[in-house]
């Protein structure tokens, strides 16, 4: 950490399966490492994230620089962040910014991901509220990988659906509940009810509220994906 009160942390993404392009579960886990690195003592439970936002899509290394939630509007180049995280932890607020580097290219390449491993099936209900059973969970960078998935299958199947899709991406979770790394993988269910649909220019955006089956936290957690249909 820094005489400002800032943590940063240069992070080394791997490009995930066939994607060229920093996937944001990954941009998630490297903010919370950077986060945990400004405590004392690491994160404390029960913790919280608050906000995960994917700003842009971006293809290189990138900086999260962590600090308190109070000193985070006067950061110096918030207009330049590609993804924000905001994280609560024993009662204490705290903001991760993440700034990729130009010219730092991600060389390394996980050939073997599929997200599919994380879902085990997916249903769609009355009123377009759907399912998806995740399984292979050991934390919770897999459970959000598992619950994005989901979705993308889930969306991908869904007869009210009136557009091919040209790109999917995730956009924000709200409100989600941190856990520590289990020693085993677990499965769980998670819901999906709809919200909202919005569009602005030529992307649909779609918010969710997702309800894990097994998790006790009585705040609703929100995910919104944008979608880019083909153009006719």
């Amino acid at each position: 950490m820094n005489n400002t009160g800032v943590n940063c942390i240069d992070l080394n993404f791997t490009f995930l399966g066939h994607r060229n392009y920093v996937h944001g579960s990954s941009m998630m886990e490297g903010m919370i490492r950077s986060i945990s690195g400004s405590l004392p003592s690491g994160i404390s439970l029960p913790a919280k994230i608050k906000m995960f936002k994917v700003i842009r899509e971006f293809s290189t290394q990138a900086r999260a620089e962590s600090m308190r939630t109070e000193d985070a509007q006067y950061h110096k180049s918030i207009k330049n962040a590609v993804a924000r995280l905001d994280f609560v932890t024993a009662g204490c607020a705290f903001t991760s910014f993440l700034f990729a580097i130009p010219g730092k290219s991600v060389v390394e390449r996980q050939v073997s991901y599929d997200a599919g491993d994380y879902v085990g099936r997916v249903g769609i209900l009355e009123g377009d509220s759907s399912y998806g059973e995740l399984v292979n969970i050991r934390n919770v960078t897999d459970l959000a990988r598992g619950i994005v998935e989901a979705n993308r299958q889930i969306t991908l199947k869904r007869p009210s659906l009136q557009c091919k899709i040209k790109k999917m991406r995730w956009a924000y979770l709200t409100n989600f509940k941190f856990f520590e790394n289990c020693e085993k993988p677990y499965s769980t269910r998670v819901h999906f009810v709809p919200k909202m649909v919005y569009n602005i220019e030529d992307r649909i955006f779609e918010v969710k509220k997702v309800v894990l089956e097994d998790c006790d936290s009585k705040e609703e957690s929100d995910i919104c994906f944008y979608i880019q249909p083909e153009r006719s």
